[in-house]
Parts: structure tokens; C-alpha cells; sequence
């Protein structure tokens, strides 16, 4: 069962963009929230991707029971209305069940340093003792990339993911990209860069949904192109990037066998087919 929240900033209804809405709108910004709140909860309960074939602006409009609204939200550049479908930007930063474990992962970790800087305050060594066992060492967050104090040859720290903890975002990525295949590693390895911090969600989805929508031929040797280009655009080198990666027990190379992964998998090439 998906989780019954989402994400909103306490300080939404001071953001410029909110502000721009509730103006174009003709509304104040407390009753732009609400709506927004409205829209986010629909779109969260209902899309994976952040994409909605056969939804409209007008659909939107008649959602939030406002004129305009969602024309508003596009200005503002938190919609985008495109032929047949309306998408989500940046749905996998906010709205997707990565994003959600990332605030909660992030929660906990400001709870344990507050904790752990009170009892550093609150409990001192005696003057002159050995200070071996003082040292506060962070818990790591169930599902946390595991580090340690192995590097690559250029000094780069190496991570290690658990296959589990990456295979609803590869299962989304492959499902993205339409690939069945055996020889999908290096989708895992992508995955496992999200999930480590070594490369943001939403590059590895505009590589996959380009990869969706221009590729012929090999799907997965066109994602690696796609994804080399997003790394260089920001200065950044792949082989770098995947060598300070790696999945335990073993590099996966096939799709998650996740039955709702496969169903969406198999209805998607079947259209494409068509």
C-alpha cells in the first residue's frame, strides 16, 4: 500500500511561484495551498511517473474547482501541458516513494545528531582520561547505502547498495526505457548511483523517458549514452561514477521479477508493438 502523505515545505505559501499562481488566479496564497495540496494528493494516489495520458488543463481546472488554475501552475513551471497529458516535473524528487524515504531517511538523521550533540554537551570525559569510546558514531539508516573506508584508484570512496534497496527505481527505469532483456546491469548501476547520492533522480528519468522516445535498437546502450551526456553537461565522468559503486550480493542484470513491474512492463511493449 502506497504512503498516505506528501511532501509540502512549511513555508509553501510564501514560495514567488505560489504567490504568482494565487495572483493570476485572483486567490490568496493560503487557498493556492490548499488546492496545490488537493492536486498533489491526486497525482500522488495515481501516477508513478508523473506523467497523466488523457488528462487536461481543463480536467485540472474543474479538479481544484478553479479557472485557470492549472495555466497558472504551467506559467509558474510546476505544470506541463503537452499533447493528450499533463506531467508532473520533478515528480521523483517530491512525489515518488524515493523522495518520500529520502525525507523520512533525512528526518531521523537531524533527530540522531540533535541527540547526539546533547549528549556529547551533557556528558564529558574526565580531564586526563582516554577519549577512545567518546567518539558519537552516526547510525545508519535501515536501507542506507553502506560505506566504508575502501576507495578506487583515483581516491574516489566506494559505496556498497543492496539490490533490494534499488529495485523499485530500477524496476521504474526499466519499465521507463521498455527493456526485458538480460543484459540489464547497467540500469542496476544507475539505480545504485541514485540511491548512493552519486547521481540525482531526476537526470537518471530524463535519460530513460529520452531513451523511451528516441531509441532504436539497443535500449540499454542508448540510456548509456543518454546518461553520459547529462554527467558531461555538468562536468561529471560515468566509469568514474560507477566505479565507486557496488550492488551486494551480486550485480543484477535482468528486471526486477516484481509482478507489478512486469504487468506494466509487458502492457507498455505491447503498445509500442501496435
Amino acid at each position: 500500500m502506497a504512503d498516505t502523505w506528501i511532501k509540502m515545505r512549511c513555508d509553501l505559501a510564501t514560495d514567488p511561484a505560489v504567490i504568482a499562481i494565487a495572483a493570476a488566479c485572483e486567490l490568496d496564497a493560503d487557498t493556492v495551498v490548499g488546492k496545490l495540496h488537493r492536486l498533489w494528493s491526486w497525482a500522488d494516489a495515481q501516477l508513478t511517473d508523473g506523467n497523466a495520458p488523457g488528462v487536461t488543463k481543463k480536467w485540472v481546472d474543474w479538479y481544484v474547482r478553479h479557472d485557470n488554475f492549472a495555466g497558472a501552475m504551467c506559467a509558474a513551471g510546476w505544470l506541463e501541458a503537452r499533447r493528450g497529458r499533463i506531467v508532473f516535473p520533478k515528480f521523483d524528487k517530491h512525489m515518488s516513494q524515493s523522495a518520500k524515504t529520502r525525507a523520512v531517511t533525512a528526518k531521523r538523521a537531524a533527530k540522531c545528531r540533535e541527540k547526539s550533540n546533547a549528549q556529547s554537551v551533557s556528558k564529558r570525559a574526565p580531564r586526563g582520561e582516554e577519549r577512545r569510546g567518546d567518539k558519537n558514531t552516526p547510525l545508519r539508516e535501515k536501507g542506507a547505502p553502506e560505506k566504508n573506508d575502501e576507495k578506487t584508484a583515483s581516491g574516489q570512496s566506494i559505496v556498497r547498495v543492496k539490490a533490494t534497496d534499488v529495485e523499485a527505481l530500477a524496476g521504474r527505469l526499466f519499465m521507463k526505457i521498455g527493456y526485458t532483456g538480460d543484459d540489464g546491469s547497467f540500469v542496476w548501476k544507475i539505480a545504485a548511483a541514485v540511491h548512493a547520492g552519486r547521481l540525482s533522480e531526476n537526470d537518471a528519468h530524463t535519460a530513460a523517458e529520452n531513451t523511451s522516445r528516441k531509441a532504436q535498437g539497443n535500449l540499454v546502450a542508448y540510456f548509456r549514452r543518454a546518461i553520459e551526456h547529462r554527467l558531461e553537461e555538468k562536468g561529471g565522468g560515468l566509469n568514474a561514477m560507477l566505479r565507486g559503486i557496488k550492488i551486494m550480493p551480486r550485480l543484477p542484470k535482468s528486471p526486477p521479477e516484481a509482478s507489478d513491474f512486469g504487468d506494466e512492463l509487458a502492457a507498455k511493449l505491447k503498445t509500442k508493438t501496435k
